[in-house]
């Protein structure tokens, strides 16, 4: 079940949020920036 609360602004004391848009490019960027470190050997 999901409960929203769409009041704006948020409650004195609230410390929830929720993402409601996408920015699609700068996600995948993240994604595929994530992969590539996978990949990538450890110093140590």
């Amino acid at each position: 079940m999901t409960v929203a609360d769409r009041r704006a602004p948020a409650p004195d004391g609230c410390r929830t949020s929720a993402a409601l848009e996408l920015d699609r490019d700068r996600f995948r960027d993240l994604v595929v920036d994530a992969l590539e470190r996978i990949g990538e050997p450890h110093a140590g």
